[in-house]
């Protein structure tokens, strides 16, 4: 499997956030399914610790149908992300690009992770 290279303009490991919080069981079973889950998509990959690493906190939201959403908290590794220029059009500027017999198409993102990894590989 191919990987994304994110260059980094700082030392990522300066904008770690080591912080432990201790979670309910319902929590701690629900981290562990979602973690299993991404892995099986290839969402994400094991990795052992390395020098310099970037370790991001995560935590559990409670959605409004009773279930969790897990959040990978990236706030402060992202800080020494080297962004490239992206243009991001509008909605009018799309129009004009768009032409008799143009076809159009709407995707589900809820997997877009796993549409980015497959991209990868």
């Amino acid at each position: 499997m191919a990987h994304c290279h994110i260059e980094f303009t700082d030392g990522p490991a300066k904008y770690s956030r080591e912080s432990h919080r201790n979670f309910t069981a319902v929590e701690q079973q629900f981290i562990s399914e979602e973690v299993t889950k991404l892995l099986e998509l290839v969402a994400i990959v094991r990795s052992n610790h390395e020098e310099g690493e970037c370790i991001s906190l995560i935590f559990v939201v409670p959605k409004s149908d009773g279930s969790h959403r897990l959040i990978f908290n990236l706030k402060n590794c992202n800080q020494a992300v080297l962004y490239p220029h992206f243009k991001m059009d509008n909605l009018a500027s799309v129009l004009t690009l768009v032409t008799p017999g143009a076809f159009m198409a709407s995707i589900d993102l809820r997997h877009a992770h796993v549409l980015h990894s497959l991209y990868f590989l």
